[in-house]
């Protein structure tokens, strides 16, 4: 603009002293007036206040003067991280107002250390709300003051972590359906693993369902998922706890103790396997191992007035839920008695319980 003024004038014929001294006043006005920077609106609280209301919007707003020699680019830099931590630190205010009452709608933990996990947290994912925040800056020459202003609409941060609350329930069901299965396998380890891998995943779905009701006091429970996480959660603690207790066993045994049906041996085997967290279900269906065995008593002689006596037994290991074949074997043990070929038949029977269970728990620990 200022070049085709001068231009014009030049064309004009105007050569004298005097219009040189008017094309010179006009070249510097209109210089000035193309350098010249506006200042913004938002400087003003008012303004700030009505264009980006609480309700509505995050916002934090910064000012400092340059320091000596510091580049401007620097000085700007340094106010825009000073008003986007004011934004941050308006979260971490909102999540202290509510996160009391949310600690207290979920049935485990300690309130003050899930508080504290909140706020790091907070601090720590200020970068991921960092995509959705503007921030604008000015710099007054006059005075050297660096200012900066910037704010989030809470919709958008709410948005963001309602996509975060459903994607990471998905991973948490995804853990628990592969720990379902391991658990089905009798592959305690692994499910424990599998299922112990929630535990950060829950800890961030909190933190979202916590930030979003500090964003909005009416968020629905579609939104929050509070309660699904909170089945889920309880799924979890239900399924470490029966994996603590140690395997199920459904036993199916058939005893005989000459032509009579006899409950000694599974009594006997129960109280030994019991004693390596063993736990018995009536259902087969509850159960991780299925045991079946068949075992006869039969007389064999007697010397010198002791009875002695065999017990046969066929024991089967299965896994539940393939009926996979683990083990299977034929056992006999010898029992004497003084008395007569029965009492030497149930002396039999209890050192075959212990020989079974040695055999079987090689297996099912």
């Amino acid at each position: 603009m200022q070049l085709k003024v001068v231009y014009l004038l030049l064309n004009l014929g105007l050569n004298n002293i005097k219009m040189k001294k008017y094309l010179f006043i006009t070249f510097i006005l209109l210089s000035l007036c193309g350098f010249s920077q506006k200042k913004p609106l938002w400087l003003e609280a008012s303004w700030r206040e009505s264009h980006y209301p609480a309700n509505s919007f995050l916002t934090g707003f910064s000012q400092d003067i340059r320091k000596k020699r510091e580049p401007i680019a620097e000085a700007s830099e340094r106010v825009k991280n000073i008003a986007t931590g004011y934004v941050a630190k308006n979260l971490i205010s909102n999540i202290q107002t509510v996160s009391e009452n949310y600690s207290k709608s979920i049935a485990h933990g300690n309130n003050e250390k899930l508080q504290s996990t909140f706020e790091m947290q907070t601090k720590a994912e200020t970068d991921a709300i960092i995509t959705g925040i503007k921030v604008e800056s000015y710099y007054d020459k006059k005075s050297k003051q660096v200012y900066s202003f910037a704010y989030v609409n809470k919709k958008e941060v709410s948005g963001y972590y309602k996509t975060q609350i459903s994607m990471l329930i998905q991973q948490v069901e995804g853990h628990i359906f592969t720990a379902d299965q391991l658990k089905q396998q009798t592959e305690k380890i692994k499910a424990e693993a599998e299922y112990n891998k929630t535990t950060p995943l829950f800890t961030k779905i909190e933190y979202a369902q916590i930030l979003l009701s500090a964003l909005d006091k009416n968020i629905d429970e579609e939104s929050s998922q509070i309660q699904k996480s909170i089945n889920l959660r309880n799924k979890v603690t239900q399924a470490l706890a029966a994996l603590a207790q140690g395997p199920s066993l459904f036993i199916n045994c058939d005893a005989q103790l000459f032509n009579i049906s006899t409950n000694m041996l599974e009594n006997k085997l129960k109280a030994e396997l019991a004693k390596n967290n063993c736990i018995f279900v009536s259902d087969s269906l509850q159960a991780d191992w299925l045991i079946s065995i068949e075992a006869q008593a039969e007389k064999y002689n007697d010397i010198y007035n002791t009875y002695y006596s065999y017990v046969n037994a066929t024991i089967t290991l299965q896994k539940r839920y393939n009926n996979q074949v683990v083990y299977k074997n034929e056992l006999k043990e010898k029992g004497g008695s003084a008395r007569d070929y029965k009492d030497a038949a149930e002396k039999a029977y209890i050192e075959i319980a212990n020989k079974i269970s040695e055999e079987l728990i090689k297996y099912i620990e």
